[in-house]
């Protein structure tokens, strides 16, 4: 006897009694398609090669990703200072040094504190910042700056070296002796 591959007589009528169904699983992994095109064995240098360039594939989107969360932060940065900014016009103050003056100078003990502790910690980083931006006036600055210190500096050791007028050379000497100092 012979087996019948149809279930269904294609000359019935489709009824529920006489219709079968398939159901596919659409989430079902598929089996790998086995053909002689997949045979193909490769030699070592184009595995290699393969290898080279899915690591640079994947080195162009690292950094096409990096760049793009830092373009996205650059914007968020610039969109927060504008509203900052506004803020600040909106408080009264009619420029940012006049905002950033009258912090640094605050009699408010809180907010002294807090500029205080900020310049302690991140001081070094903002002078950086300024120099970068604006080489020519932190050197400028630095230089004037340190001209002051050491001007003062030099007046205390001319008043401290320098002997009373009529008074011998001697004194100063004297003054200087390992033992007195060590006393």
């Amino acid at each position: 006897m012979s087996r019948r591959k149809h279930t269904h007589d294609k000359n019935l009528p489709v009824t529920p009694q006489n219709q079968s169904f398939t159901f596919v699983d659409g989430f079902a992994p598929k089996k790998p398609c086995l053909s002689a095109k997949n045979t193909h064995q490769f030699t070592s240098q184009e595995i290699q090669n393969i290898q080279r360039d899915h690591e640079a594939q994947q080195l162009t989107q690292v950094r096409e990703k990096e760049e793009l969360l830092a373009k996205k932060k650059e914007e968020l940065d610039v969109e927060q200072l504008r509203v900052v900014w506004q803020s600040i016009q909106g408080a009264g103050f009619k420029s940012l040094y006049n905002y950033l003056h009258t912090l640094f100078n605050t009699r408010d003990p809180i907010l002294s504190a807090q500029v205080s502790q900020m310049l302690s910690y991140h001081g070094p980083e903002l002078l950086d910042s300024i120099h970068t931006s604006h080489p020519d006036m932190a050197i400028d600055w630095a230089l004037s700056t340190s001209t002051e210190r050491i001007e003062a500096e030099w007046k205390v050791l001319v008043r401290e070296f320098q002997p009373a007028q009529g008074a011998p050379n001697t004194g100063i000497l004297v003054r200087f002796l390992l033992q007195w100092v060590l006393a």
